[in-house]
């Protein structure tokens, strides 16, 4: 009796068994359950491969995001818009999906830890590593007044160069006056942390060792609330300050950055000059349309391509042209031949004929004499610009794109006046670029089918590369977890190294590019942006954090995690103010030993002080 009665209860266990465990879903069916891993010498192998193989494809769905957003920048119509909202968004998207997927598991106390990491170990290793990476890369030589040696004198000869080699003292970068205002708003983003921390450092003490004690260790609810929605509000005005910046004219971060994604699509054979500056040159139209008091409203209607030289003089215009000029003047005595005028247009994706170039090139060389001149050539692309446009099918043949001596000197007169007044213009025009094969391109289509192609293959990126970091964000945060619990490091030390590898290893590659051109220009880019991801990692993915806390009423066990991100910002902060537009060489040695100090502090404020 009693061996039925055994028999008949582990039945019952059996059955209980099978009904109260769930089934494995999609995701668990595909992804290897990290905690079943021996915790032996094999398992550990396993992992790290595992922890390999999720980084990679987890950099490959960051840089799809990334490559994808960039191209918006293509559309003049978005250009704004994009390089102010969608890319700073979509660059912490990685960051924003571990820190989500770290507190939506069965054991979310235990990796949330991963989440900070990833939260801490991003926005400490963006105003630190590659910020030491870009002061290095752009280093020229400094002159008494701090004033960098980016532009070339007049007469100078082929000695000159913007860095001496071997050396460093007096050496450093300038930047733009936007770095300041970057690193103003970054300050004020560092607010939520101060709403969630008092509160919960009044309420009672967190450590370790009474993280079990409900009563000793809890987060105020409604302090979580109170700093995520603030974070939400902060989170829109840095989109909308960014979007004002854009707007302005001297939105140097923004330029830049669409310049550099132009070049990538000429080279790449993306697209053509027709169909990335066409809509920018109907811009020029439609503002001589809506003012006909100018008197030049007529003259546009009579023949679109016949507007002077100093109407369509554009200082970007002739900045993005200047290094594919120079690419083709070999001689360096500042004029191309026919033959070159051919393969220069071909390296700006035109494919104009042979008739096309022999026609254009005879009405350029006004005097006969064999070559045409940089002005020349940019009047000329201006009113083919300015034809296509006005609706022109075959620019290249217009009679209209005459660069007469008259117009070239109507243009120079405006440029030199432009140029003159910006040193970073000027500094730009001897900027090396680099040379890379032409694929085929894509002249034969409009410039309309041309930004049509280019919406659908952003669009197709983004997708997908969103599609990947969500699908590998939950198994990463498993590896990051497993791997804290093998090695007995807990997952924070783990996830502040690891994950900013992952996530944001494409912006230390583009800041590091950027710096390496030399230029006050480019250095304000890579900087500017370092700060602005550091905003968007106090205001997009902190919410996600918050959020995550007060719905699950999860316990705020990190006041030494957010006292090493607040440290760490506020002395970024207070190095900008002090060295504003110049940054010697040896601000970088300050700037890197942030990095293991922020570290320590934690370690520190853990073990020694007995903080959470």
């Amino acid at each position: 009796m009693q061996q039925v009665v055994a028999a008949a209860g582990n039945l019952g266990a059996a059955v209980t068994t099978n009904v109260t465990v769930p089934s494995e879903t999609f995701l668990e069916k595909i992804f290897i359950d990290v905690a079943a891993l021996p915790n032996d010498g094999y398992g550990f192998c396993q992992l790290a491969f595992l922890g390999v193989a999720y980084a990679y494809v987890l950099m490959q769905g960051a840089n799809l995001i990334k490559d994808g957003s960039e191209m918006l920048l293509l559309i003049p119509s978005w250009s704004g818009i994009v390089g102010s909202i969608v890319l700073p968004v979509l660059g912490a998207v990685p960051d924003g999906a571990i820190v989500l997927f770290s507190g939506m598991g069965p054991d979310a106390q235990q990796q949330l830890g991963v989440g900070m990491g990833a939260l801490a170990g991003s926005t400490i290793m963006l105003l630190t590593v590659p910020w030491m990476l870009s002061v290095w890369a752009g280093r020229v030589n400094l002159d008494s007044d701090g004033r960098g040696n980016y532009v070339r004198p007049r007469g100078a000869g082929s000695e000159w160069s913007k860095l001496t080699p071997g050396k460093i003292r007096g050496t450093g970068v300038n930047v733009g006056p936007s770095i300041i205002h970057a690193a103003i708003v970054m300050g004020v983003t560092l607010i939520p942390f101060f709403v969630i921390q008092i509160p919960s450092m009044a309420v009672g003490k967190c450590s370790t060792k009474h993280q079990d004690d409900d009563n000793e260790c809890k987060t105020p609810r409604v302090a979580a609330i109170i700093a995520g929605v603030m974070t939400i509000l902060l989170f829109f005005f840095y989109l909308y300050d960014q979007k004002r910046q854009a707007d302005n004219d001297d939105d140097v971060v923004t330029e830049g950055k669409t310049d550099r994604q132009r070049k990538m699509a000429l080279d790449s054979g993306l697209m053509s000059l027709k169909g990335i500056f066409a809509q920018h040159q109907s811009s020029v139209v439609h503002d001589l349309q809506a003012s006909p008091s100018t008197g030049e409203y007529m003259k546009l209607q009579e023949d679109p391509a016949a507007m002077t030289g100093a109407q369509l003089a554009d200082p970007k215009f002739r900045r993005f042209l200047k290094p594919y000029f120079k690419k083709f003047d070999h001689d360096q005595s500042g004029g191309i031949e026919k033959s070159e005028l051919k393969l220069l247009l071909e390296s700006l994706g035109e494919k104009p004929t042979v008739q096309e170039v022999d026609s254009i090139f005879a009405q350029i060389d006004t005097d006969n004499s064999g070559s045409i001149n940089f002005d020349e050539f940019v009047v000329a692309m201006q009113r083919v610009l300015a034809a296509v446009a006005a609706g022109d099918d075959n620019p290249f043949a217009l009679s209209s794109a005459v660069a007469t001596s008259e117009t070239v000197n109507d243009t120079n007169t405006e440029v030199s006046r432009t140029e003159n007044d910006d040193g970073v213009a000027a500094a730009d025009d001897d900027e090396d670029e680099e040379e890379e094969e032409m694929p085929e391109d894509l002249a034969h289509l409009s410039p309309e089918e041309q930004q049509k192609r280019i919406l659908q293959r952003s669009f197709m990126l983004m997708g997908l590369g969103t599609v990947i970091v969500v699908l590998f964000s939950d198994p990463m945060v498993g590896v990051l977890s497993k791997l804290g619990t093998m090695t007995h490091i807990p997952p924070f030390y783990v996830s502040f190294v690891l994950a900013p590898l992952v996530s944001n290893g494409s912006e230390l590659i583009a800041a590091y590019a950027y710096a390496g051109k030399k230029t006050e220009k480019s250095m304000t880019i890579a900087l500017a942006t370092l700060v602005g991801s550091s905003a968007m990692n106090n205001t997009f993915c902190l919410a996600i954090f918050l959020f995550l806390v007060a719905g699950k009423n999860l316990k705020w066990v990190f006041t030494a995690e957010v006292t090493s991100i607040v440290l760490v910002e506020v002395a970024m902060l207070a190095l900008i103010f002090v060295c504003r537009t110049t940054y010697k060489t040896w601000t970088a040695a300050v700037v890197i030993a942030l990095y293991p100090v922020s570290l320590l502090i934690v370690w520190f404020m853990e073990n020694v002080a007995g903080l959470d």
